[in-house]
Parts: C-alpha cells; structure tokens; sequence
C-alpha cells in the first residue's frame, strides 16, 4: 500500500525505490476498493507513472470493482493528458462499467468540459445509455452544464432519447429551469411536445416548477400549450392548482383552453377554487366567455400609435425666464399677437433697456477672463454661487421681467405647441432647495432638454449655470452601461441651449430675421466642447425675445422640439391599447385618491387587474408604467427604504408638496427639523406620516423622532466646531481627502451634500442605538461626526466646487482614524453610485501637517503629482506652502506603519480598479483617428496586442448589447485579462504614446491605493486608542 500514498503523492522516485526494494511487486495489485496503483495515477494526472506502471507490466484496460478502467478515472478528474497516453495505449474511451456508464457519462457528471471535448473529438459513442437509461446529454442537461451539452450537440448526440422514465434531454432541462441549455436544445431541433411515461411535456414540467421563463420561451417557440397528461391536467390546470397566477396569465394569452376539463371534469377555475387560490379563479372567470377573453387578449397585443406626448425638461436659474418660455412656445398665431401688444402696454415706464429690475451697468471685460468687482479672478463655480445668491434674495425681494413667481419645486403642465404636437412640460425651479429632488426626475430617458440662461447676466454667470446643469444632467447617466464608441453612450440625451432676455441686451439680428449672441455662442461653444460626446447637443442657440412668441426664433426652437419629438418616437414602442385605457382610467383614481395620489405598485396592478384586464402580466404591466411615464400621466420611482411607488398626480407631488415643503419661506427652523405636527399643519388633508415616508423613499428627509430635511438647512457651523486641541491640550494627528469634478471650478449638484447628510444620519442613528460615544452634528454644507475618540468634518468648500473629509484623533488611535476616514470616503461614494452616478469625483489628499496646524491655506496633493512619485517609488513628497517634505505614510495612513503594511498602491492596482467614468474618458480621447497616429492603435502596440488590432477594431463589426463598442475599451479588457498588467504599467505606455491629455485624465480617476486589511489588524485597529472607540468602522461601513 506505500506504493499507493507515492503515487498520490506524485512520487515517482519513491515508487522506483520502493519496487526495487520488493522481491516481487503486482502491478495489478488492488486494495479494498478494487483499485489499482494505475487507477489512482490516471485520475491524478500522473502521466510518468501510467508509463512506469505500463513498463512494469501493468494492465492498461483494468477495472476497479466497480467496473471503471483508468480513462473513467482520468475523465472524472479533467486529466485529459492521462486520457490521451491510455488512448495511445489502446485502453478503450468508452467502456461502460458495471451501471452501464462510459467515461463520457462521468466526465458530464462532473462538469469536466474540456474532458468531454477530447472524447468528443476522439468520436466516442455519446450515446450509450446507462442502467437508467440517461446517455451524458442527459447528465449534463439535468445538472445545467450548457458547455458540455453545446459540446455534445455539436457532437451529434441524438436528441431525444428517452430514460426509463420517458425524460428526454429537454424534459430534464425543463424541470431544472435550465433556459440556456432549453434553448440549446431547442434550436438543435429537440422535439417540443414529447412526453414522459406519465404525459408530462417539458411545458408541464416548467409550469409546475414556475420557471416562467421557460414557459415563455416553450410557448414563444410554439409548444402545445393544451396537452394534457395521463390525467387529463393540461398545463393550465397545473398552473391554476399551483396558484401561479402569472403563469396562468400567460398561457391565457398563448391560446389556452379555459373550458377544458381534466379526468375529474375540473377546469382549471374549479381546480384554483378548490386550492383556495381565489386570484387565480378570478382572473379565469373574467375570461371565461370568448369575446372578453378575445378582448383581453387585443387589449396587449395591439397599439394604437406613438406616444401622445413628449416630456420637455426645462432647467436654468430662477429669472431666466423658463416660464415665459414655455408660454411662447405654446402659444398660437392670434394668442402670440395678443400677448406681444400686451407685454409691449407693460414695459411703457420701463428703463430704456428694458430691465424691470435694477441692475448695475455692465463694465467692459474679455468674454472669456471672469472677474471680481475689485479686478481679481474669480473660477466658475465662486461665479455661479454668487449669482445663485442673488437671484434667490431677489426673487424673494422683487418681480421678474417675465416671471410674475418663482416656480417652486417642479412645474408640470401639459400643452401643445403648434406644428410639433403634444407635450408635458417640467419646469425646474432654480433654488437650491429643491435640487435634493431632481436626481429622481432627471435620470430617465425620452426628453427633450431645454437649458435656459438670461443674456442679461454677465457672461461668467451664463457660462458657469449652463456648466452646472451640464453637469447636473451628466450626473445621472448610467454608470454601468457599456462604453460606446468615442465613450458616447446609446442613448444620449437630447439638449438645446436657449438665450433669454435677448430684447434687453439689444441683439442684432440676422437678415434672414434670426437673433444672434456672440456671448451666448461662445457658451454654446464651451458647451459642446466640454460635454459634446456625451450629450446630443443641438448645434444652434435659440437667442429669444420670450415676449415675442411668434418671432423667428421662437419658431426656429418649435422646428427643433418637433424633430427631437420625431427621433424619440422612432426608438420608442407605440402605445399599447391597454396604455390608453389606463391612461383613460387616471382621472378616476385620482379622484379616488386625491389626498394621496400614490400607488404602490402592488396596488397599480391590482387595480389594472380589477378594472382594466385581468391577463396583463408584470411585463405588460412595466410598460404601462414606462409609457405613462415618458409621457408625464405618472411619475414611477423606487427606493431601498421603500417598496417601489407611483405617483398618479405628478403636480400634486412636485408644486405641492416638494414646492411647498423645501421652498425658502416654508422653512421656519432653520436647523431644518420639523416635527410631524408641523407637516400636518401644512398639509391638513393628507396623512403627514404618508408624506414623510414618501419624501423618506425619495432620500429628501429622514424620520426618527423629528423629520429632518437638511436641504433646507441654513444655521451655520456651531462656534468651536472643529479647535486646535482638546480641553486637555491633548496632541492630534490629522489627514483628510478632497473630492471634486476632474474639470476643477466647476460647481457641485446642489442636492448632493444634504443626501450625504442624510446618509450621515441614517447610519449614525443606527449606530447610537448600540453605543452611546457616537455624535453627530449637522449645519448648512457641514456636519461633524465623532466615535469615542475620532471625529471627522465633512463639508463643502466655500464655493461649492468640492467636498473634504478631515479626520483626527489621539495618537494611539491612528488605524482607527485611518478606518474612519475610510468609511466617510465610502458612504461619499455610496451616495455617488445611487444619486449621481456619472458624475466622475476625483480625490486628492490634504496635507496632514497644515490640517494639525489649522492654517487656512491647506496644500492639496493632486493625484497626478501622487502617482508621478509612486512610479518613481518615491515616499514623500514636498509642501511647497510649508517647504517641509510629508511622507507618504503620514499622508495617507496618518503615520501608522501597519496600516501602510496592507495597503497596494495605486501604480500597482490592477487595471480593473480604474473606474467605468474614466475608461469612459479615455476612450473620449483615444477612439478618434488620431493626426500623428497617437491613438488606440498604437497604443496596442505599446501593449503588445498588435495581432489583436483587427479583432479590436469595431468600425467594421457588429457588437453585441452587452459589449462595448469602443475600441480603447475593448483593448483595455483584453489587456485586462492579464493580471499582472497594472495601472502603473499603463501609465508609462501612455506617457511614452505622448498624449499628455489622456495621461492626466488617466491619473486623476484612478484610484490612490487600495486597502486590503488583514481581518485581525482591522479588528484591532477599529479597537485602537481609547476602551470607547470601538465602533469607527460602522459609518459608513453597514
């Protein structure tokens, strides 16, 4: 037996001296089990001592008691070099044993495809059966290998075979809900009707198992969908006494029999009752007679023409005149004549250029150089923050031109604008307030876009708003979907820039009638450029006189809407007749429901069910709600904190109770807590803990004791918020992180830092239920939160531009404050992927030795410079502020040496840790033909992927919906699949390509370093410092 463990083992060596040493040795010789030394070598693979053995004398095609020889061995186990010196050597591959299975039946058992490949290429008999009856195809079908039964397909293994029980291959695929392999089947040509030897069809098989979408695919493919078993139950009485109401559903629409009866004069309907699933007897007894179900039935399949209307999204700053906008478009040939010599009797009185509002004069200035009054510079975002100032105090102070109110919240309305058709508008208020809201009404696709700015603001002012709602709808493209090519996405949005106030800054105008701007087309131009491939960018600016709506331009943007409107309606599905008709059934339930005009979605379906059709399925039922969305009837969205909603009265959600609830005058307490009383007060017909939880579900208030609502948050930074030392002088260390857009000064979403907020409260008020050391504290764009030791500031830069995290603590608390902050970036981040997932967030480090200094100028280590020093395997770096060098550990691990010990630096990251916005960036760059060649050609070249250039190429191929069609993208994945190919190495192919502007945008969106804890240093490092600090790593980090 010593020979056995050496052969275990692989020790050939030990064998030969072990045999030696014998005075006779029986390579045939077997233990208990019936094995052979050639047995346990062929199924570990151990080619030199099959060859041995065989020199030896062994047996080549011996059996084990069993009956399996060593292929059967070898094929268990993959072994397929073992499988081919036996083959060689003449031992038989497909030699059943004593249950009649081959070595093909074990190598599907066991998942082996590459096994089953080298029998199947060495044309093996797939079709043996076993003592049951099941060949391999049966094996690997029921087990859901869909390798393997591709492999014997393609093979020519009979397809229908049946076992002992009358299973074929697709009736076993059926009831394990195997899709692929039912589909693999399918195709291949396996018969769709067969039976078992109790008349069980894979349908019935599917149906009683609720794989739905194997029923789907079966009937789809054209099953019968009314044989019945030998007990007469079709598929719908198994359904039916199943209670699988969606599966009835179905196989309603596919044509099944209501009235038939089974062996006991049941129908399907009877069977349900008698089940005690009385949904399922109700919907069959409403399509029971043939007419309704024919009805029904013409009711999901048929449409009635494209959508009714289009949803306009209008966004821009309060007093750029949106409203007057909306107006003039809607309006008609003898409306707009009528309002223009209205609007001319209100201006009589009116200062010569036309401004209703004082304003001082402009003074002389480059287009393009922004200033203070007092001649300094100032950036985008300091700009669009003053301006946003003053537009909010003076919409409180004074009247508008145009606008006679703010709008508050969201304005819907729907209107028709001649020549183009029907549409529902959405006007966006321009206070901050409410901007918390937009994420949920911004993210969705089949809208037009119109972005509004006034000429009358001066021209830093237009170029930065018309940046931050760029970059506010850039914030809600999809993250996760493929990159197109040149990084474009599939379905871009589509904008159009419109100029206001154009009578008060005295435009020329073309000779073809046209306004013109050379202001506003310089922001049109910055525009394109910096958001062109993102976004469908129309290539005009609209410049409007909004008093004047039947002007040229007025007309030229009605064009324009009208060709938007025809493009979406070309990629959109026509409406659905059973759309009209729950379209034609909202007035009724939003009489019913008029002090809370909110479904969930349970209660939508039941009522489609109830009142409209009975056979809707969840899949017609989704479009339903997507079409009545896109058409602005509902407004459809989902929470984690609550199931999923619909809102059947849009303007009741988005004038009345956002409007009112977030708007500047409502907010009486200035820490932005109010107690439910007060809601009450406010809305006195409607339950405020239904309004609570609904504004909880759209992440604008948290509920606990009081509902807070930090949008509308306005009491400052408590005073010694944040002192240099503590009471006992104690010494702190210090370090903190900046997160800003990678096109610095340009201005963060308004909303983002009250849901950051409200994060920050929702795991705080979890975490305080197990400890009493936590505290959190919030004020407006601020809030400091401590455990035991620890505290962290979080909070956004006076121009809004950016948002640091700074932590301290003790210095036996190092680790623990390393974890902290850790835990802030991540809750940052979280926030991020749910509300704003394509805004592109880069982080830079703060200097720790100005941080414990509390100066008020604080260097900021940019992550390019930080990755240029990691190449370079450099370890500090210098301050230029304080000319003092800081070292890296002290930079990024608060000075803790153990902490450092398990992190990887960004250099040495594998590709896959660079973000999908930043491979998104670079293929921006890197797709387009580049002049010198300095592309992503060449760049696989660098790679050393030059053969792979053609298959890479997607101008001259097709991609599927799941892949990328960037070539950049398609390289770095391949690239990828090596894991040795790190960020740092494709740094420096960059660098060497040349292009300066894919390198910096390569290095400001990878990551710095990755934290890969040992489980017992993190344990102890959230336990460092103080007995109470225990619980730094539960910020974030639940």
């Amino acid at each position: 037996m010593a020979v056995f463990h050496a052969v275990e083992e692989g020790n050939l060596h030990g064998i030969k001296e072990l045999v030696e040493n014998l005075t006779s040795y029986d390579p045939d010789q077997k233990n208990k089990h019936g094995e052979t030394a050639l047995h346990l070598a062929a199924g570990y693979g151990h080619v030199d001592i099959l060859e041995y053995l065989q020199a030896k004398g062994a047996s080549i095609d011996v059996a084990d008691k069993h009956g399996d020889n060593g292929v059967y061995w070898a094929a268990r186990q993959g072994q397929i070099a073992a499988m081919s010196f036996l083959k060689d050597q003449r031992c038989p591959l497909d030699a059943q044993n004593k249950t009649g299975e081959t070595p093909l039946h074990v190598a599907g058992r066991y998942g082996q495809v590459e096994a089953v490949q080298y029998l199947c290429d060495q044309a093996v008999n797939s079709n043996l059966a076993d003592e049951d009856g099941e060949t391999p195809l049966h094996i690997a079908a029921w087990h859901g290998y869909t390798s393997i039964v591709q492999t014997l397909c393609k093979a020519g293994a009979t397809l229908d075979l049946k076992n002992k029980d009358g299973e074929t291959t697709l009736l076993c695929a059926a009831a394990r809900g195997h899709l692929d392999i039912v589909k693999i089947l399918v195709e291949a040509g396996a018969l769709l009707n067969t039976i078992d030897k109790h008349g069980i069809t894979p349908l019935h098989h599917a149906v009683r198992r609720q794989h739905y979408d194997i029923v789907k695919y079966l009937v789809d493919s054209n099953c019968d969908v009314n044989l019945q078993d030998k007990h007469k139950n079709s598929a719908l009485h198994m359904a039916a006494r199943g209670g699988h109401i969606e599966v009835v559903r179905y196989l309603c629409l596919a044509g099944a029999l209501i009235h038939q009866r089974n062996q006991d004069g049941l129908t399907a309907s009877q069977l349900a009752s008698l089940e005690g699933h009385e949904d399922v007897a109700d919907v069959l007894t409403q399509v029971e007679g043939d007419k309704s179900k024919d009805l029904f039935i013409n009711q999901l399949n048929s449409t009635s023409g494209p959508l009714h209307r289009i949803r306009i999204k209008v966004l821009g700053q309060s007093g750029v005149g949106k409203t007057a906008l909306i107006d003039s478009l809607k309006c008609g040939y003898f409306r707009g004549l009528f309002r223009r010599s209205r609007s001319n009797i209100s201006l009589i009185g009116s200062s010569s250029n036309g401004r209703s509002s004082p304003r001082s004069p402009r003074s002389p200035r480059s287009p393009l150089t922004p200033m203070f009054g007092n001649g300094k510079k100032m950036d985008g975002g300091r700009f669009f923050m003053e301006s946003l100032k003053r537009k909010q105090l003076s919409s409180t102070s004074s009247s508008f031109d145009v606008d006679s109110e703010v709008t508050r919240g969201i304005e819907f309305t729907h209107g028709t604008i001649p020549g183009a058709g029907d549409f529902t508008f959405l006007e966006f208020s321009g206070e901050d307030t409410y901007h918390t809201a937009y994420p949920h009404f911004l993210s969705d696709e089949g809208a037009i876009h119109l972005v509004v700015f006034s000429l009358d603001d001066m021209f830093e002012e237009q170029l930065a708003q018309v940046t931050y709602w760029m970059n506010f709808l850039r914030s809600q493209l999809p993250a996760t979907e493929p990159v197109g090519y040149c990084g474009k996405y599939r379905q871009q949005p589509k904008i159009a820039l419109v100029a206001t106030h154009a009578d008060h800054t005295q435009c020329p105008k073309q000779p073809t009638g046209e306004l013109i701007s050379g202001e506003g087309n310089i922001v049109l131009y910055q525009t394109k450029r910096l958001f062109g491939r993102l976004f469908d960018i129309c290539d005009v600016l609209f410049v409007m006189d909004a008093n004047s709506a039947q002007s040229k331009d007025v007309k030229m943007l009605r064009t324009h809407i009208s060709s938007l409107r025809n493009s979406i309606l070309k990629v959109e599905a026509p409406v659905s007749v059973l759309c009209e008709a729950v379209a034609s059934a909202l007035p009724a339930w939003r009489r019913t429901f008029v002090n809370f005009p909110v479904l969930t979605w349970q209660q939508f379906s039941e009522g489609i069910h109830a009142s409209i059709n009975p056979l809707a399925g969840q899949a017609h039922l989704r479009e339903v709600g997507r079409q009545l969305h896109l058409m602005g009837e509902v407004q459809c969205f989902g929470s984690e904190l609550l199931q999923e909603v619909i809102v059947i009265e849009p303007t009741w959600l988005c004038s009345g109770i956002i409007g009112r609830l977030l708007s500047h005058d409502a907010t009486e307490q200035p820490e932005g807590q109010y107690s439910i009383h007060y809601i009450q007060s406010l809305f006195p017909d409607t339950d405020a803990m239904d309004i609570s939880q609904l504004m909880e579900a759209m992440d604008i208030c948290v509920h606990g004791t009081v509902c807070e609502i930090p949008a509308v948050m306005r009491c400052p930074a408590p005073e010694g918020i944040w002192e240099k030392e503590d009471e006992n002088g104690n010494f702190r260390v210090y370090g903190g992180v900046r997160m800003q857009l990678s096109d610095c000064g340009s201005t963060l979403p308004s909303g983002l830092f009250s849901r950051i907020q409200m994060s920050l409260r929702r795991n705080f008020q979890q975490d305080m239920e197990d400890t009493t050391d936590n505290e959190l504290v919030m004020w407006r764009n601020g809030a400091k939160c401590s455990s035991g030791s620890i505290e962290g500031l979080i909070s956004m830069t006076n121009d809004e531009c950016a948002i640091e995290i700074k932590v301290r603590g003790y210095n036996d608390t190092r680790q623990g404050c390393f974890i902290f902050l850790e835990d802030l970036v991540h809750l940052v981040k979280h926030v991020l992927v749910d509300s704003y997932p394509g805004l592109p967030l880069n982080m830079e480090v703060l200097s720790p030795i100005q941080l414990s200094s509390h100066e008020k100028t604080i260097m900021v280590y940019n992550a390019c410079s930080l990755l240029r020093l990691q190449l370079r395997t450099e370890r500090t770096v210098e301050n230029p502020i304080s000319n003092q060098e800081e070292d890296f550990v002290d930079i990024f691990c608060f000075g803790s040496e153990s902490v450092e010990s398990n992190l990887i630096a960004g250099v040495d990251l594998h590709l896959s840790e660079i973000p999908s916005l930043t491979r998104r960036q670079i293929s921006m760059l890197l797709d387009p033909p580049d002049p010198m060649g300095k592309d992503w050609c060449l760049l696989a070249v660098g790679l050393g992927l030059t053969e792979k250039i053609p298959m890479l190429d997607t101008l001259n191929r097709r991609c599927g919906p799941d892949e990328s069609d960037s070539p950049t993208e398609r390289l770095l994945q391949e690239w990828g699949k090596e894991e040795t190919n790190s960020v740092g190495v494709l740094l420096n192919k960059v660098k060497d390509l040349g292009r300066e502007d894919v390198l910096r945008v390569l290095m400001q969106g990878s990551p710095l370093y990755k934290f890969v804890p040992d489980p017992r240093a993190l344990e102890e490092g959230r336990q460092s410092g103080s007995g109470s600090n225990h619980s730094s790593g539960t910020v974030a980090s639940r």
